[in-house]
């Protein structure tokens, strides 16, 4: 089941030029990794506490949440993030 999320996690991960140490310093409101959680939510069947635990988001409702809200707002992406976002296949 989470193969694939681990997959489009460490792609993106690689598109942004992220160690899992430099991830684990980011705040979990931080707009790289809820684009990463939106991304895994949309496209897999990882759940929420997985994605937490992966991104380093404290919980499962902080995904929701800061998910909810990137959703609403849409904020700017670095180009090598959107870059990958667009290039995700399933």
């Amino acid at each position: 089941m989470n193969r694939e999320a681990q997959r489009l996690l460490d792609g993106g991960l690689a598109a942004l030029g992220l160690s899992a140490k430099e991830l684990d310093s980011l705040p979990g409101s931080d707009v790289r990794k809820v684009a990463l959680a939106n991304l895994l939510l949309e496209r897999t069947v990882a759940r929420q506490s997985w994605i937490a635990q992966k991104l380093a988001m404290s919980s499962a409702a902080n995904v929701s949440q800061q998910v909810r809200r990137y959703r609403a707002q849409r904020p700017r992406l670095t180009a090598a993030l959107k870059e990958y976002l667009q290039s995700v296949k399933i």
